[in-house]
């Protein structure tokens, strides 16, 4: 399931059918997206994802202090990402080529 919103002097700037898209109120998407969130419920999805996520970022702020490479920590429940940089002060991007190294290294912390 999803929305477009927005102010409305922005949604009026696109001529119809131009924010439409080819799933909207398709019925079998309508109870497809209804029977994942009642497995979202029945299973206690959110709850899980929350307490998992708790734990991961806790192990993940710890990085932030501990290694020069990590430079921030976002997210919520477990949609969590991390900004692998060269320099913490400047908050520089971590070059690609290194990139591996440093993600491997995190993942034995």
């Amino acid at each position: 399931m999803s929305a477009i919103v927005g102010r409305k002097e922005i949604m009026n700037c696109l001529e119809a059918p131009a924010h439409l898209f080819t799933t909207g109120a398709n019925p079998v998407s309508c109870e497809a997206a209804l029977a994942t969130i009642q497995m979202i419920e029945d299973q206690s999805l959110l709850q899980a994802s929350a307490e998992k996520g708790e734990y991961v970022r806790k192990r993940m702020d710890q990085w932030v202090s501990k290694y020069n490479s990590v430079g921030d920590v976002r997210g919520k429940g477990l949609s969590i990402g991390i900004d692998i940089v060269s320099d913490k002060k400047l908050k520089n991007v971590m070059p690609v080529r290194h990139l591996k190294f440093v993600i491997t290294a995190l993942s034995m912390a």
